[in-house]
């Protein structure tokens, strides 16, 4: 109930806007709006006399971009989804950028949405407001890795970065059946302990951020991940802030299935 009324009212606010622009074209608003209104000496009042004078429509509009101006600055300081509700779609926090949201929440959303949220720079600034993370920094991460060129050749980089939920080989060999090219490393780097406890691993993310650097430049990288939202927001600002002065040529994100053996059945091109 809470995700449907949360839903609802965020559309509420960005048809409002929409509908007051559409309705002018339909019904004169010029009939509901007293004649005689006395209109201040200012920029608004110059602007509104305007827009009364060339008709309907341009009321409509002018009324438009003002509900537009106030929902975007009630939404300036505030963080958007900061309760967590679980949110699917990413159009839906392109919308919020787009309404004045400058601050997001990144919990409860599918992970590719948090790296593309994030590469993207959708919002200013991130947050982890209703989820408790400890810190804390394991000794023994030893990235895994399978080379199937040499270094210089590589084309392809393919990463399995496991954390709150162990990935097994059957949960990703069919979409890993499916990238093409020969000339590629495997990388493996976990911290799973069998806890499914969400910590933020500084040794975790300077491991990924060490084979990054090593073997990112100019190949196709894969991510598979359990990263829990701080660990990825780690990673990002350690290893992919400054990704249009790197050669990374792209960036996928794959998606894990909730049902069943939670097979990582979709790709999202993140970058």
């Amino acid at each position: 109930m809470n995700c449907v009324r949360f839903y609802v009212w965020e559309l509420i606010k960005i048809l409002a806007p929409i509908f007051v622009a559409g309705f002018s074209f339909f019904y004169d608003l010029n009939s509901v709006i007293f004649k005689d209104l006395d209109i201040p000496n200012s920029l608004f009042g110059f602007a509104f006399s305007i827009a009364l004078k060339y008709g309907s429509p341009a009321v409509g509009i002018f009324l438009a971009l003002l509900i537009w101006y106030y929902i975007y600055k009630s939404h300036n300081k505030k963080v958007f989804n900061l309760k967590g509700i679980y949110i699917s779609k990413e159009f839906v926090f392109r919308i919020a950028s787009c309404v004045g949201y400058q601050e997001c929440n990144l919990v409860n959303m599918p992970i590719y949405i948090q790296y593309s949220l994030l590469i993207k720079r959708v919002f200013s600034k991130y947050t982890i407001e209703s989820l408790n993370i400890e810190e804390c920094n394991s000794q023994c991460i030893v990235p895994q890795l399978e080379i199937h060129s040499s270094s210089t050749e590589l084309e392809t980089m393919i990463l399995i970065l496991e954390d709150t939920y162990e990935i097994k080989n059957n949960q990703i060999e069919d979409q890993i059946s499916k990238i093409s090219s020969n000339k590629r490393i495997q990388i493996k780097i976990s911290r799973y302990s069998g806890t499914k406890i969400r910590e933020y691993d500084l040794s975790f993310v300077n491991a990924i951020r060490t084979v990054v650097a090593q073997y990112a430049p100019n190949t196709t990288l894969h991510i598979f991940a359990t990263t829990n939202p701080k660990n990825n927001l780690g990673i990002f600002e350690q290893c992919f802030v400054s990704l249009e002065r790197d050669t990374i040529k792209q960036i996928y994100v794959y998606e894990q299935n909730k049902d069943g053996e939670r097979i990582f059945d979709k790709k999202y091109r993140v970058f």
